[in-house]
């Protein structure tokens, strides 16, 4: 279910961008933030939950190592937001910035995919190991 969502929070971002951009009605951008904001909570939850199972032992180190990604990346995106508005406009800032994000969604799918290989295979060795 993840890449429904992650799907849904791209075309919302890209959206509320047009939105913006078109300076309609407040309504519009209110709704897309709103499927945003639930889109983005959904997939940061399984996203953090998935990686809390796949190293269980880690839990706080994953938890931290996936804060310290996530907002590292906010703030670079904030610091920088501004300038890319000035230089190609508001809709086409959100239409880059949610093309970064398609860009990292296959990383989501191969997590998804080769995590419990992964998690099998550090099992087998802390069997081998004890």
């Amino acid at each position: 279910m993840v890449p429904v969502y992650y799907g849904t929070y791209i075309a919302a971002c890209i959206a509320y961008g047009w939105c913006l951009d078109k300076r309609v009605n407040i309504a519009a951008p209110l709704v897309f933030q709103i499927l945003i904001g639930f889109n983005i909570v959904i997939v940061f939850n399984a996203i953090q939950t998935l990686l809390v199972d796949l190293l269980p032992s880690q839990s706080s180190s994953v938890a931290a190592c996936n804060n310290i990604v996530r907002c590292s990346f906010g703030a670079a995106c904030v610091s920088v937001v501004d300038l890319i508005f000035q230089a190609i406009g508001v809709g086409w800032t959100y239409v880059l910035l949610s093309g970064l994000c398609v860009l990292a969604g296959p990383i989501i799918l191969i997590v998804i995919r080769m995590g419990p290989k992964w998690r099998a295979k550090r099992r087998a060795k802390q069997v081998v190991a004890n």
